[in-house]
């Protein structure tokens, strides 16, 4: 199977693009915000387009007490986390240093 590399290639650079601007809006935000607040609004926003996208699909979210145990483990060792690390990290860093040495992680 071939694929449009010219396609690929714009597909990640929109996507380096869209993830390393995140960075800069939290180093923005953090002055006013601050970092643990700036999590939360984060994943408020998350999770709404979430839910909107999972009542528009049609999908059901199973809501029994294993579920809700999971769903907390993964929201918090996931999501909170390591968002609220980030955003503790730019108050003392650049956001393009954040950016690269996220970016270096999957490495």
């Amino acid at each position: 199977m071939t694929t449009n590399k010219t396609v690929d290639y714009g597909l990640l650079f929109l996507l380096a693009l869209i993830w390393s601007t995140s960075f800069l809006l939290i180093k923005l935000a953090l002055p006013t915000i601050g970092p643990f607040s700036l999590t939360a609004v984060r994943l408020l926003i998350a999770a709404i387009l979430l839910l909107g996208l999972l009542l528009v699909s049609g999908g059901k979210l199973p809501l029994h007490k294993n579920a809700l145990q999971l769903y907390l483990v993964v929201g918090i060792l996931g999501n909170t986390l390591p968002f609220c690390m980030i955003s503790l990290g730019e108050v003392y860093i650049d956001s393009s240093l954040a950016a690269i040495l996220m970016g270096i992680m999957p490495i």
